[in-house]
């Protein structure tokens, strides 16, 4: 098991030009697998960029959660991340893909992400498992390719997801997406198939949505109107 606690962290995280391969950049972990893993009241700031192809996902506090259960609780984060070759990019958790499931509570990301496809201000990408997300909010800038949710990037068929008294309260939330078959993007969530339960949830009704493909007003299931 893993566990982190009371703990914060400055990061400027940038690879080398020559580096190669499945990289993952988080604030406090960048790759966990095992039975557990916890992650108490934790804290980070600073930036991580990278254009390099080869980097698969990052995460303000953890970028690839595989452990069999994860927990991340009273963490929050202000790590702006930019890289347009960056996928899958959370403001707390990049990726989770765990066979238990994984709980994100009492979390909040304040950073701006610049990056490609499938990131939000909370939970980039759900691929595995259960995935709660309750008392969290997001109040970056939020842009990329596709796939852009103030809460949720996207969760693929075949998961559950529980998204609870979440606020989506960034200023702006922009995809850059040139085709209609590409990940949508929503306020709340972006593309989420599956079991997927939303309750309580709310965005700034001052945002500025821009996605070339929908709008708020046309998918408010997925926008949180």
């Amino acid at each position: 098991s893993i566990s982190f606690k009371n703990c914060t962290a400055k990061v400027d995280l940038t690879p080398l030009d020559n580096v190669s391969g499945n990289l993952r950049y988080g604030g406090i972990m960048a790759y966990s697998t095992g039975n557990t893993m916890s992650i108490e009241n934790c804290s980070t700031s600073g930036e991580i960029h990278s254009n390099i192809n080869s980097t698969r996902t990052s995460g303000g506090i953890v970028a690839y959660a595989g452990a069999g259960e994860c927990h991340i609780s009273k963490c929050f984060s202000s790590v702006t991340v930019t890289g347009q070759m960056i996928a899958a990019t959370g403001g707390i958790c990049g990726v989770a893909s765990n066979a238990t499931g994984i709980t994100i509570q009492d979390c909040y990301s304040i950073g701006d992400l610049y990056t490609g496809q499938t990131s939000a201000g909370v939970l980039g990408k759900h691929e595995k498992g259960k995935a709660l997300v309750k008392n969290c909010y997001s109040t970056g800038i939020l842009e990329g390719y596709s796939g852009i949710g103030g809460i949720l990037g996207q969760g693929i068929a075949g998961i559950e997801i529980e998204i609870s008294q979440c606020f989506a309260w960034n200023p702006s939330i922009t995809a850059h997406r040139e085709v209609a078959d590409k990940y949508s993007s929503g306020a709340i969530a972006a593309s989420a198939a599956g079991k997927c339960t939303f309750t309580g949830c709310h965005r700034n009704p001052q945002m500025v949505f821009t996605d070339p493909f929908r709008t708020i007003q046309e998918h408010k299931d997925l926008a949180g109107g």
